[in-house]
């Protein structure tokens, strides 16, 4: 799978679901942390902070950044040309997702989270960082049914 943002400067990409108090669905917060690892998907949902296309492009949201003109013919050409994501970005993924760093990094941001929002007030985000404490590490479809279990909690 291949990503393509354009450089246009209203380019927002994000799962700011977080800011309206739900949690983030339709697989985002399943595949998300896989996708550019966890401390930067975990930071994106849980402040609901958008990127711009240069940004996701750092992170590896996104594979290409070009001018809109070309978003389409640039999609095709890397779908055409089987290439892969870089070996960092692909060891940062797994490696933020395994079971000690669950354990590790969840607490943290439960810490992090518990100094601007009350669990009472606030449940999606804390229901974000338990649901990926539990399933970051199972294969994606186990990762599906939990985010939707947390979804219509």
């Amino acid at each position: 799978r291949y990503r393509v943002a354009s450089n246009d400067s209203s380019t927002r990409i994000g799962l700011p679901e977080t800011q309206l108090g739900i949690f983030p669905g339709w697989g985002g917060s399943a595949r998300l942390p896989h996708l550019v690892g966890a401390p930067a998907a975990m930071d994106m949902m849980l402040t609901g902070r958008t990127l711009s296309a240069s940004a996701a492009r750092g992170i590896g949201l996104v594979d290409k950044v070009v001018a809109p003109a070309v978003v389409l013919d640039t999609a095709v050409a890397l779908a055409l040309s089987g290439t892969t994501r870089p070996f960092k970005q692909r060891a940062t993924a797994w490696a933020t997702n395994t079971w000690l760093a669950r354990t590790l990094l969840a607490p943290q941001m439960v810490k992090q989270v518990a100094r601007k929002a009350k669990k009472d007030q606030y449940p999606a985000p804390y229901a974000l960082i338990s649901t990926w404490q539990r399933s970051g590490g199972k294969p994606i479809q186990a990762r599906l049914d939990a985010e939707r279990r947390a979804v219509v909690k």
